[in-house]
């Protein structure tokens, strides 16, 4: 029981050797940055981090994982809304998230249980729980007396409390059912059926019942604040189904979804957008953009067009751009109308894929 509180950070291992290796490799005198310092500062510009967000879903939704957008100003995406970032976020740990690479391909591409379990057994988990903060709570900066750090295990302990009260119960109830499994001939076992009842019925109802309940925030909420509830829903591929978010969500790689930040751009529906991808795509076929142009058209956002020559095929566009030794991709958008008195709105798309010109 007095393990319970590590849980997380043993789980966040090698997400935070990859945040530490990152602040030693880029980071002046390897010192991290919050976001909020970022925010206060005119000169920076907007950082956009893509996230993938798993193991969340509304009941109109189709699949339980979309895109998660960081940034030093909000954070969120239309499935959960937005909100403003909390004070306590730091700079690495939004890039060690961004590039969370397996567990984003584990949780989005693969479907099978083994998978997920093989993740947790090993140990190789990137991403990382991300407390959800209400709009009331991410007003208030995540900041103590005593420091960041001992506030948010403060802030941690309150949130799991009330679960480890009934992990320490459970435990308690099976000590109490080995201690009366061996009983003299004489003696009744009625004690050691009293425990395992107690026991049994603990987990049924706690953790085989009420922790599914997400209809129910004040029931289920509570239970999926323990790291344990939350990795076992995992397991079995239970992802979280209600209309408001849950506390904490699961972040990863923004890769499976979407890499290059373009679809939050293109919601907003921006006049020039400046793209430039270094995703693994050692042939050069622009699978990121390509992933993006899709998820685009899919949610109706806008048309894509050759800004010199509207006339081409766009997969005569991207195909000779790869072939060619142009320095970037100009592409023209056409935005939806959302009504049919919204003029007109274009954009364009300055698209720059890092390679090696012979």
């Amino acid at each position: 029981m007095l393990c319970l509180p590590c849980v997380p950070t043993l789980h966040r291992f090698v997400h935070s050797y990859f945040r530490r290796s990152l602040l030693r490799a880029f980071y002046y005198d390897g010192k991290d940055v919050d976001l909020a310092d970022f925010a206060n500062c005119p000169w920076v510009p907007v950082l956009l981090f893509g996230t993938t967000l798993s193991e969340y879903m509304r009941p109109k939704d189709e699949a339980p994982h979309t895109v998660f957008v960081l940034t030093q100003f909000v954070m969120g995406c239309e499935r959960t809304r937005f909100i403003p970032t909390p004070a306590s976020l730091t700079l690495s740990t939004c890039m060690a998230l961004s590039c969370a690479a397996i567990d984003g391909v584990v949780l989005t591409k693969m479907t099978a249980w083994w998978s997920r379990l093989s993740l947790a057994l090993l140990n190789l988990s990137q991403g990382a729980w991300l407390r959800f903060p209400t709009r009331t709570s991410a007003r208030r900066p995540l900041r103590g007396r005593f420091g960041d750090k001992f506030l948010r295990f403060r802030v941690f302990l309150c949130d799991a409390m009330p679960a480890m009260l009934l992990w320490f119960a459970i435990y308690t109830s099976m000590l109490m059912i080995n201690e009366n499994a061996v009983v003299p001939k004489s003696t009744s076992c009625q004690k050691f059926r009293v425990w395992f009842r107690v026991a049994g019925g603990l987990i049924l109802v706690f953790l085989g019942v009420l922790s599914f309940i997400r209809h129910i925030p004040a029931v289920s909420g509570w239970l999926l604040a323990s790291p344990l509830v939350r990795h076992i829903h995992m397991f079995l591929m239970s992802p979280h189904v209600a209309h408001e978010p849950p506390k904490y969500l699961y972040l990863a790689d923004g890769g499976p979804m979407e890499d290059l930040g373009l679809v939050q751009l293109l919601r907003r529906r921006q006049r020039w957008i400046l793209s430039v991808d270094c995703g693994d795509d050692p042939e050069c076929r622009l699978l990121d953009l390509r992933e993006a142009l899709a998820l685009a058209r899919a949610e109706g956002l806008c048309s894509f067009y050759d800004w010199a020559d509207p006339r081409r095929d766009l997969e005569v566009v991207l195909q000779e751009y790869i072939r060619s030794r142009e320095p970037f991709l100009h592409l023209g958008v056409l935005y939806a109308r959302r009504d049919e008195d919204e003029p007109e709105r274009v954009g364009e798309i300055f698209h720059i894929r890092m390679r090696l010109l012979e």
